[in-house]
């Protein structure tokens, strides 16, 4: 229905209501903004209260596969530390002491033996259970005069084999690649994030080199 000024009038209820009159225009203007504004106040709070930091669980199923960790003792696994190695790369410890080496029945036993600083992971010692333990890494039990060194089986699995206490004082590590730091200084990456500066001229990327685990050259 239009009035004679040719307004739009909405005749749906009881009472006309304008619905785009010129003389409305400024109001209908200014409550638009205002709902906007609004809106966007009120989508930036809720961004800000809902920021999500780094995960801090991981569930049984989407754990690796190289866990191997039954999908019916419960519904969570340990999700690794940020660490050397990658997630997808790595084994915490508490599978390791717990699920491999059988020193352990429960978290809790895991737990009591780390905080007790019984072991260690390439010569210094770990307290954290969740500590990712990666491919050419030695584990070292004192109190048992044992050494590991992580190794892959024919089936891409990571398997501690022991060692004698000669092999646990050295380790071999890949170069990821080769870098020139600050002030022209040369440096190597290793595939356990190890940076070492002033390398041989002939080491390139992807060698292989020996590291002395007790004074890291």
């Amino acid at each position: 229905m239009y009035t004679p000024d040719g307004a739009r009038v909405c005749t749906c209820g009881s009472t006309p209501e304008f619905v785009d009159s010129p003389a409305l225009l400024p109001f209908l203007l200014a409550r638009s903004l205002l709902s906007f504004f609004l809106r966007a106040g009120f989508a930036l709070v809720f961004l800000l209260k809902m920021a999500r930091g780094p995960r801090k669980h991981l569930k049984r199923i989407a754990a690796p596969h190289h866990w191997m960790l039954d999908k019916l003792t419960g519904h969570y696994a340990p999700r690794p530390s940020p660490g050397p190695h990658k997630l997808r790369e790595s084994v915490p410890l508490v599978v390791l002491l717990r699920n491999r080496l059988r020193y352990a029945l429960t978290y809790r036993e895991v737990m009591m033996i780390v905080m007790q600083r019984l072991i260690k992971v390439d010569n210094k010692v770990r307290t954290d259970q969740c500590y990712p333990a990666g491919f050419m890494d030695v584990i070292s039990i004192e109190k048992t005069k044992e050494n590991f060194r992580m190794l892959f089986d024919t089936k891409g699995r990571f398997v501690p084999h022991p060692i004698r206490e000669e092999e646990a004082s050295y380790k071999l590590c890949r170069v990821k690649k080769v870098v020139v730091g600050p002030k022209g200084v040369p440096a190597l990456i290793t595939h356990d994030g190890r940076t070492m500066r002033y390398p041989h001229p002939s080491i390139k990327a992807h060698d292989c080199i020996r590291l002395d685990l007790n004074t890291g050259k």
